[in-house]
């Protein structure tokens, strides 16, 4: 069974019922208090999640079971939240084992907030790769690996009995959800991109990838989305009603904070040989990025002698993604640098010690590393 018990009963639809806002009350609230955006109080104090992070939690949940569930104002209305056993919250932990970039970023620090909390405990199911190690100490975070032939056949057919088996209370996942799952779902979608033809794809991979986000939106309780832009697409193009959809804002890690100039200056050319004055890009491999765009300006830059030494694109991409920018710099490619893969523990250093951060994406849910920049 995977190292945990299983409950002797299934859920009932009320007890269903309080799992679903549970999540749904807790992801909004960790995300409302680690967002960062604009007010009177200092940056440090806006980029982490707030020390009271269980106890506005629990306001948010009693808040939520008296509206939704119809609790009597007599009663207590934490008194959902004091059932036995734990709640137990399936997720969709592939974007966590297959993926770099904002869609781990967001799983691991949800999963990592969630099981800060004495009422909760997740599974994280994936079907190919290896466990991440972030988790390793936490034991309420238990991961579960459900082998399947394809990520589409894993979905559909291989997850949702053992979902059951696990008896698992409520499943969240990004974007597509398992279409025949017992338990009730929500779905996060970081953007509507796939109906937008923003970026080149075939026709066989768009046509499923919108059938399973369609399915998803519309079998879920409820639809969290990072922004209120995001939650128009989400809305126009899947026919979602708005009273259905979240806004649950990013936030960032704790992780990020400014650090001095000249010590992040010494880490960033020790650890990837940069010297000197740097323009910064991450996340930068899919087209919509506008990589190309910022290597133009860059040889426009160099060609007008503009004092800025080098372009640094951090992250991994395709050889021809590289190709192409070395490209378009032209006689400005023997400044252009790729760092690779860059850790999660350096990057504050690596945003601290650019000069600029530059992220022409044409399209975003939200711009996850945009705030990482600002926090550092």
């Amino acid at each position: 069974n995977g190292g945990f018990s299983v409950p002797t009963s299934a859920p009932s639809q009320t007890e269903r019922r309080h799992s679903q806002l549970r999540f749904v009350a807790f992801v909004s609230r960790v995300w409302h208090l680690s967002r960062c955006e604009a007010s009177h109080s200092p940056l440090s104090e806006r980029i982490s999640l707030a020390a009271k992070l269980k106890d506005a939690t629990r306001q948010s949940l009693a808040f939520a079971a008296k509206r939704k569930i119809g609790l009597s104002r007599r009663k207590n209305p934490c008194a959902v939240l004091k059932g036995e056993g734990l709640m137990r919250v399936g997720y969709d932990a592939r974007s966590i084992v297959l993926t770099r970039g904002g869609m781990r970023t967001y799983s691991v620090n949800l999963v990592c907030e969630l099981a800060k909390l004495s009422e909760f405990e997740a599974l994280l199911y994936f079907h190919e790769g290896e466990p991440d190690k972030t988790f390793c100490g936490l034991e309420k975070v238990r991961w579960r690996k459900v082998s399947a032939p394809s990520g589409w056949w894993w979905t559909v057919f291989q997850l949702p009995p053992v979902l059951r088996i696990d008896r698992v209370e409520i499943f969240h996942a990004e974007y597509s959800v398992p279409p025949l799952a017992f338990c009730p779902t929500i779905v996060t979608m970081h953007d509507a991109m796939s109906a937008m033809f923003i970026e080149p794809s075939d026709f066989k991979t768009r046509l499923v990838t919108n059938a399973f986000t369609l399915i998803a939106v519309h079998r879920s309780r409820f639809v969290l989305t990072p922004s209120e832009s995001a939650k128009r697409d989400v809305a126009q193009k899947f026919f979602v009603p708005k009273s259905k959809i979240v806004v649950t804002p990013y936030g960032v890690s704790e992780n990020f904070k400014p650090i001095p100039k000249q010590e992040a200056k010494r880490f960033v050319a020790e650890k990837f040989g940069i010297e000197g004055r740097f323009i910064l890009t991450v996340n930068f491999a899919r087209p919509r990025k506008n990589a190309h765009v910022l290597a133009a300006a860059f040889r426009e830059l160099v060609k007008r002698k503009v004092p800025v030494n080098w372009l640094v694109f951090a992250g991994t991409c395709p050889e021809s993604v590289k190709r192409l920018i070395l490209q378009i710099a032209n006689d400005a490619a023997e400044r252009v640098i790729f760092t690779g893969y860059v850790p999660d523990d350096d990057l504050p250093a690596l945003y601290s010690a650019a000069d600029i951060f530059a992220f022409p994406s044409r399209y975003e849910g939200f711009g996850l590393p945009v705030l990482e920049a600002m926090a550092c």
